[in-house]
C-alpha cells in the first residue's frame, strides 16, 4: 500500500517549521536591514546635501565677482542632474534673482530648502537657494530595501529548502520509514524491520528497534501460547467444580468477574456482572456475619490468602457448602482494592463428613465401650489402649500409655510377642492370632487372645492388637474339657444299661445345650468383632481416597503435558500409574459402597431423570473398550423418566455393562428396556463366555472369581455384581436377575421401579 503523508505527519510539520523559521528570519532581517539602510543613506544624503550645498557656494562665488551670470546658469543647470536636487535660485546680496533653475516633475511640498550666502574676497556677494527632493531621496532608499529585502528573501528561502533537505534526508524520512514499519504491524503481523543502515543516533534507534521487534515477536509467540494455555486452563476450570470469582472490595462485593461453571448454582456470570446480583446476596444468612468479620479481620492483618467455608444458597433455593479460598489485592498504598478467588463445592465432603463424624462417634463407643481391648504399639510403645484394656491390666490409660508393652506381658509370652511383633513390622507373615498372659497391677496374670494387625499411625508402621479376655472361655474350655471326659466316663458306665436309663441321655442332651448355648454368645461377639472390622475398612478407604485423587490428578496433568513434554517411557509408565489409580480408585470406591450398605448408611438421593440419558452416558463410559475389541453394541430404550437415584443405577448399568465388555470376546452386546406394570426392566445381553449353572449362586458373593478361560487376563476383585445387587435391593428398591448358558452368553436383568418413594 502507498505511504501518504498526512497532514499532522512529521514531515508536513517540519516543512511548516521550515517556513516559520525563514519568515521569522526573512522578517527579522528585513527590519533589521531596512533600519540600518534607511539610517545609512539619509546619513548619506545629508553629507551629500552639505557637500553640494558648500561646492556649489565656492563654486559661484567668483562667478557672481565677475558678474558672468550665464556661467552661473550653466553652473547651477548641470547640478539640477543630480536626482535629488530639485531647484536652484542665485540672488544678489540685495536679494535680486540672478538666475533660477527647477525640475518640472517634483513636488513643492516635498522639498528640503536649504538657505546659504555666497561670500566672495569682498563679504557678502549674494545668495544661495537649494531645494532638495525628499520624495526621491525617500524613492531611492525604499528602492535600495526592497532589493535588499528580495536578496534576503532568497538567501534565507534557499537556505530553508537547503534545510529542509537535510532534515528531510536525515531526520523525516528515516523517521517515516519507522512510521510505515510501524503502521505496517497489526495483531500477528510483527515480522517486518526498519531498514536503515546508519552510524548516527537514527541507525542505532534503528537497531534498537529491531531488536525490540524481535524481543516483541518471541513475546507475541510466547503471548500466543500462554493465550493458548490460559483457553485450556479456563476450559479446565468451566468443566471442573472450581469457580473463579474476582470481588471488588465494597459493599456487598461486586462481582467483576465469574467464571462459566457457576451455572452449576444456577446462575450466570452475567448476573453478578451486571450488578442484578451482589455476592452477599446468595452467602447463607446464618454465615454472613462471620464471613465478613473475617474478610475484615484478614484485611486489617495484611496477609495475602485465607481459607474460609460457608453456605451459599442456589437459584433454586438450594444450600451448598463452599470452601473458598481467597488472595487479597491491595494498591500501592497498602490498601485493599479486590478479592480473588476459588471457591470448591463441598457438600458431598461435608455430608461425609458428617457421616464420618457419626462413623467415628459410633467407632470410639465401640471401640471403647466393646468386650475386648484394642491397643496400638509402636517402637514396642505402647501408643494408645481403649477403657477395656485398662479394666483387663487394672492400670489407667495414663499408667500405660507410654510404657513398653512387654512389660504387662508374662514372661513365659514375652519371646514370642517380640519375635512376631518384629517380623510383622518387616513385613513378613506371621500368624496374627494366639495367646498370651497380661500382668495385671495386682500381679496376677490374665489370659488373653491377640490379634494384631499392621497398620499406619502417625505416618509410621504400627501394630494394632485386640486384646480379648480369655478368662471366661478358658474356664469354659477347662469346663468343657472336663465335662467332656466326665461324659465319656459316663458314656462308658452307662452304655450297658442305655437302653434302662434315659435320663442319662437328658442329661447329655441338657449338657449339649449348656455348650450350644455359650458357642452362640461367642458367636455373637463374632458378628460385632467382624461389624468393627467394616468400619474399620470403610474409614481406612476414606483416608485412601484423598491421596489417590491427588495421584489421579497429578498424573493426568503430567500426561497432558502442562509441566512438559514427557519422553515415550515416561509416558507410558505415567499411564500406568493412571490407570492403576483409577483401578485402586474404584476398588475402594466399591469397598466404601458396601461398608455402608453393611452398616445402614448408604445415602439415597431421589430425583427425577430420563432413562435414554442414563443410557447414553453408561454407553459412553465403555464405547472406547467396545470399539477397540470390535464388539457390536444394540441399544434399545424407551424414552421414559424415572424418579429414583440416578448416580446408583448408573453406578449399577455401568457394572454390568462393564462385565458383558469384559468377558466377550467377539459378537455383540444389546442394551434392551421394557416397561412392566410399575417396574422397568432393563437387560444386558452379551455373546461372551457364559456361566455353568452351578456356578450362578456364586456370581454375587464377595470377593468370589469364577474359573474360566478369561480369568487370568481380566482385572476384578469379585466385588462388581455383589456390589451391584446390594446396590439394587438397597439403594433403588429392585431386584437383579440372571440368565446364562455356558460358551454362549449371558443376559443380566436389573428390576426397577419407575416410581421410587423416598426412604424414611
Amino acid at each position: 500500500m502507498k505511504y501518504i503523508p498526512r497532514s499532522d505527519s512529521l514531515k508536513a510539520k517540519s516543512i511548516l517549521l521550515i517556513i516559520i523559521i525563514v519568515t521569522v528570519c526573512i522578517s527579522a532581517s528585513a527590519l533589521i536591514a531596512s533600519h540600518l539602510v534607511h539610517e545609512q543613506m539619509t546619513a548619506n544624503y545629508d553629507n551629500n546635501k552639505e557637500t553640494t550645498v558648500e561646492s556649489l557656494s565656492i563654486s559661484l562665488a567668483p562667478m557672481l565677482e565677475l558678474y558672468d551670470y550665464k556661467l552661473v546658469e550653466r553652473t547651477i543647470t548641470s547640478t539640477l542632474e543630480f536626482d535629488s536636487v530639485a531647484y536652484i535660485t542665485v540672488r544678489d546680496e540685495s536679494g535680486t534673482l540672478i538666475r533660477t533653475s527647477a525640475k518640472e516633475d517634483i513636488p513643492v511640498e516635498s522639498l528640503d530648502v536649504v538657505n546659504v550666502d555666497i561670500i566672495g574676497n569682498e563679504g557678502l556677494i549674494g545668495s544661495l537657494e537649494i531645494g532638495f527632493s525628499n520624495a526621491r531621496i525617500n524613492e531611492h532608499i525604499r528602492r535600495t530595501i526592497s532589493a535588499l529585502i528580495f536578496g534576503l528573501m532568497g538567501f534565507f528561502i534557499l537556505a530553508g529548502v537547503a534545510l529542509y533537505i537535510l532534515v528531510s534526508r536525515h531526520i523525516v524520512e528515516p523517521l517515516e520509514t519507522f512510521t510505515k514499519t510501524i503502521e505496517g504491524y497489526s495483531p500477528g503481523n510483527i515480522s517486518d524491520r526498519v531498514k536503515i543502515n546508519r552510524n548516527d543516533d537514527i541507525g542505532a534507534l534503528a537497531a534498537s528497534f529491531n531488536r525490540m521487534a524481535e524481543n516483541l515477536e518471541q513475546a507475541d509467540d510466547k503471548t500466543q501460547i500462554a493465550l493458548q494455555k490460559l483457553k485450556e486452563l479456563e476450559f479446565i476450570i468451566n468443566q471442573s467444580q472450581v469457580i473463579a470469582f474476582l470481588w471488588r472490595n465494597a459493599e456487598g462485593w461486586p462481582v467483576e468477574f465469574v467464571s462459566e461453571n457457576i451455572k452449576q448454582f444456577g446462575y450466570t456470570p452475567q448476573d453478578f456482572i451486571d450488578g442484578d446480583i451482589a455476592y452477599t446476596d446468595i452467602i447463607h444468612s446464618d454465615d454472613m456475619e462471620r464471613v465478613g468479620n473475617e474478610v475484615d479481620m484478614y484485611s486489617e492483618q495484611g496477609i495475602t490468602e485465607f481459607r474460609q467455608e460457608y453456605r451459599i444458597i442456589t437459584k433454586s433455593g438450594d444450600i451448598r457448602w463452599t470452601d473458598d479460598v481467597t488472595w487479597i489485592r491491595r494498591d500501592q498504598n497498602g490498601n485493599v482494592t479486590h478479592y480473588q478467588g476459588i471457591v470448591f463445592d463441598i457438600t458431598e465432603r461435608k455430608r461425609a463428613e458428617e457421616n464420618l463424624r457419626d462413623s467415628e462417634m459410633k467407632y470410639s463407643t465401640l471401640v471403647e465401650k466393646g468386650n475386648d481391648g484394642i491397643i496400638i504399639i509402636q517402637d514396642g510403645i505402647l501408643k494408645y489402649v481403649n477403657s477395656v484394656m485398662c479394666e483387663i491390666a487394672g492400670f489407667t490409660k495414663e499408667e500405660i500409655v507410654g510404657k513398653p508393652f512387654l512389660d504387662y506381658v508374662s514372661l513365659e509370652y514375652r519371646d514370642i510377642v517380640m519375635e512376631r511383633y518384629e517380623k510383622r513390622m518387616m513385613g513378613n507373615d506371621v500368624p496374627n492370632r494366639y495367646e498370651i498372659g497380661i500382668i495385671s497391677k495386682n500381679g496376677q496374670t490374665t489370659p488373653v487372645e491377640i490379634n494384631a494387625t499392621l497398620i499406619e499411625y502417625d505416618d509410621k508402621p504400627a501394630d494394632m492388637a485386640i486384646i480379648r479376655d480369655n478368662t471366661e472361655q478358658k474356664q469354659i474350655k477347662d469346663e468343657m474339657q472336663k465335662l467332656n471326659a466326665e461324659l465319656e466316663l459316663r458314656i462308658s458306665e452307662r452304655t450297658a444299661d442305655l437302653q434302662n436309663n434315659q435320663q442319662a441321655l437328658v442329661n447329655v442332651v441338657e449338657d449339649l445345650n449348656v455348650t450350644t448355648e455359650e458357642l452362640q454368645n461367642a458367636n455373637k461377639r463374632l458378628q460385632e468383632l467382624d461389624r468393627l472390622k467394616s468400619m474399620f475398612i470403610a474409614r481406612t478407604s476414606h483416608e485412601l481416597r484423598t491421596p489417590l485423587n491427588s495421584i489421579i490428578g497429578f498424573t493426568s496433568i503430567l500426561l497432558e503435558g502442562w509441566s512438559g513434554e514427557l519422553n515415550p517411557e515416561q509416558t507410558e509408565q505415567l499411564e500406568m500409574v493412571h490407570t492403576s489409580g483409577k483401578h485402586l480408585l474404584n476398588l475402594i470406591n466399591d469397598v466404601i459402597d458396601i461398608s455402608k450398605i453393611e452398616a445402614g448408611k448408604l445415602d439415597v438421593f431421589i430425583s427425577e431423570f430420563k432413562l435414554r440419558e442414563v443410557m447414553d452416558e453408561a454407553v459412553s463410559v465403555v464405547r472406547n473398550d467396545i470399539d477397540e475389541k470390535g464388539l457390536t453394541l444394540t441399544v434399545e430404550v424407551e424414552d421414559i423418566t424415572l424418579i429414583s437415584d440416578r448416580r446408583r443405577l448408573l453406578q449399577s448399568i455401568l457394572n454390568l455393562l462393564s462385565n458383558a465388555v469384559k468377558f466377550t470376546e467377539k459378537g455383540n452386546i444389546s442394551i434392551q428396556t421394557k416397561s412392566i406394570n410399575s417396574n422397568i426392566n432393563i437387560s444386558v445381553t452379551d455373546s461372551g463366555i457364559g456361566v455353568k449353572q452351578e456356578d450362578i449362586p456364586k456370581l454375587f458373593t464377595p470377593f468370589v472369581r469364577l474359573e474360566s478361560p478369561l480369568t487370568d487376563r481380566t482385572s476384578g476383585t469379585g466385588l462388581g455384581l455383589y456390589l451391584t445387587k446390594k446396590l439394587v435391593m438397597e439403594a433403588l428398591g429392585g431386584a437383579v436377575d440372571v440368565i446364562s448358558e455356558y460358551g454362549k452368553g449371558s443376559t443380566f436383568t436389573l428390576i426397577i421401579p419407575l416410581k421410587m418413594e423416598a426412604q424414611k
